[in-house]
């Protein structure tokens, strides 16, 4: 196994860009040059480097899936997180500068936003401490926690706000405005017939009307309670 441990550094080598420690990367490419002497049989007359290269390189990347990543992507787009990972060492190498979007979309055969879904997927890799300072240009620095929103605790409010909104759209035009008034702008039915140019007794009348059928529709949905016209 020794003297092919120079092989196994090689396939090592193409996996350098990852955010793996060098040392961490090798140990795992002997691990697969063992499996691979292990499995190797000698009656086939297949070169032994042949077959361990992709032993090798197999158990990199297997490494690479399941043990690198803070919030694992699906396969697919792991795969191609390496391959634009390594196609754009390969063009800042060959261009003297970091590649953009439709360059590694050109070389790679993908679609840009295919390509920025991987760029963007090397991110998942590490997860960033909510106490680490972050500088913007027009503020002064503080921690990433400052800067996040705060959990909502009236959930079951924000519920009822979005299916009564649904159930709003069932009345008409008039119905809708009816309620609005009555409820939203807090109009007495008195007040109501005034704006409206109409009696106060149409105007219960209409509202009635309109809180069945909106009670009817909450019914549907689970909601029980509805306030007196």
């Amino acid at each position: 196994m020794l003297e092919y441990l120079g092989l196994a550094d090689s396939v090592c080598r193409h996996f350098r860009h990852s955010a793996v420690e060098p040392n961490d990367l090798r140990q795992v490419a002997y691990l697969g040059l063992a499996k691979a002497i292990a499995r190797f049989d000698t009656n086939t007359g297949q070169d032994i480097a042949a077959f361990a290269v992709p032993t090798i390189r197999g158990e990199i990347k297997q490494y690479l899936r399941d043990c690198t990543w803070a919030i694992r992507p699906p396969r697919a787009l792991y795969d191609l997180s390496v391959t634009v990972t390594l196609t754009a060492a390969a063009l800042a190498q060959s261009l003297g500068e970091q590649p953009g979007v439709g360059q590694l979309a050109l070389a790679t055969g993908r679609k840009h936003s295919s390509v920025r879904e991987a760029m963007a997927c090397e991110r998942c890799r590490r997860l960033v401490s909510i106490d680490v300072p972050i500088t913007q240009s027009n503020r002064r620095s503080e921690a990433l926690e400052a800067l996040l929103g705060e959990t909502a605790g009236d959930y079951e409010s924000v519920e009822l706000d979005a299916m009564l909104r649904e159930a709003l759209r069932d009345l008409s035009d008039r119905q809708r405005r009816l309620v609005r008034l009555r409820f939203y702008d807090d109009l007495t039915q008195i007040e109501m017939a005034r704006k409206l140019g109409v009696s106060q007794v149409q105007v219960s009348r209409e509202l009635t009307r309109a809180l069945m059928r909106l009670r009817a529709s909450l019914e549907e949905v689970g909601v029980t309670e509805m306030p007196a016209a």
